[in-house]
């Protein structure tokens, strides 16, 4: 059957649908990152990037300094990156305490410049500071970034797990969705705390229809980690996310059909997820797409199909694609 929607119409449609919703183009970007859809989010950062957005500047330099959703294109990064930087620091001069975290990562980091930890550690000091005067003052949304700072120990000596959890604990209650999916990392990740929380945070976020926290409890499930090795409630899980347009799921998905952990072997239903997974910019999923086409797993043997999925892959750095691609007549 004809593919009506190519990508150019598909975020057409998805703009269309977040103005009615009342998303902003950078939101829109921010929904589809989220959801693993690079392609989609790269489309609405450089429209949200061109309407002057510093934030969606510093995103789509990333997008394009490490390849989410195009190929890589240090220049096209640097130059967004370069382009964010002067925006951060003037929002960040007047008191903007997300201008000031990001202003102190590309410095700390040197995202598209050459690092300068000096004056890194002073503006991520800064936003720490005014983070955590706000979350004070009961503001949810510096309550979770406050409580990703201490995680991550951004402007600080070392991390501290314990302000972190409390402070992401108290934005989750308040009804954060991605406090209770960060919350969930910090359980899974950490040696100090249950992981069976982790779960717990996840579930809610779940429910509340956080496909990130879907994904991730499918993955927990498949691993064993934080939860009861199993395989079944994974591919529920991962089925619940690819639903809601979680890339990562969908090629999550695909890997349980293709390899029949968690349901029966379908390479026909493998093969419908990876090419979703890849129709959304996801390298593994281009990369098990090319090797479907080459080897006839689920669809018709088609070794232009797979050359062309495996050089899109190959593009985004995808190694094994490099390989199979040497290997092919």
């Amino acid at each position: 059957m004809k593919k009506i929607f190519g990508p150019g119409l598909l975020f057409l449609c998805l703009f269309l649908n977040a103005c009615l919703a009342g998303q902003s183009n950078l939101e829109l970007g921010q929904d589809a990152s989220a959801r693993g859809d690079y392609e989609t989010a790269l489309q609405a950062f450089r429209a949200a990037a061109e309407e002057g957005s510093a934030k969606a500047m510093y995103r789509l330099g990333i997008s394009y300094y490490y390849g989410q959703g195009a190929e890589v294109d240090q220049e096209k990064g640097t130059y967004w990156l370069e382009k964010a930087l002067q925006a951060f620091k003037a929002e960040a001069e007047e008191g903007n305490m997300e201008a000031m975290y990001y202003l102190g990562r590309i410095y700390y980091y040197g995202q598209g410049i050459e690092i300068d930890r000096e004056r890194g550690s002073y503006w991520l000091e800064k936003a720490l500071q005014a983070f955590k005067a706000k979350a004070e003052e009961g503001n949810v949304e510096a309550m979770y970034h406050l409580g990703l700072t201490y995680y991550y120990g951004q402007g600080l000596e070392e991390e501290d797990w314990e302000k972190s959890l409390y402070w992401l604990e108290k934005a989750a209650k308040a009804g954060n969705l991605e406090a209770m999916y960060a919350l969930g990392l910090v359980y899974i990740k950490s040696d100090l705390f249950g992981q069976h929380q982790a779960l717990y945070w996840w579930e809610k976020a779940a429910e509340a229809g956080n496909a990130q926290a879907m994904n991730s409890l499918g993955i927990a499930y498949y691993k064993g980690e934080g939860a009861e090795f199993d395989r079944e409630k994974a591919v529920y899980w991962w089925t619940r996310a690819a639903l809601a347009g979680n890339v990562a799921a969908m090629h999550n998905l695909g890997m349980a059909y293709h390899k029949g952990e968690g349901a029966k072997p379908d390479q026909e239903k493998a093969f419908y997820w990876f090419e979703k997974a890849a129709l959304s910019g996801h390298p593994d999923g281009m990369y098990k797409l090319g090797l479907a086409y080459r080897d006839g797993l689920g669809t018709a043997r088609d070794r232009d199909q797979a050359r062309q999925w495996l050089q899109k892959a190959a593009s985004r750095g995808h190694e094994g694609a490099k390989e199979a691609l040497d290997e092919m007549p």
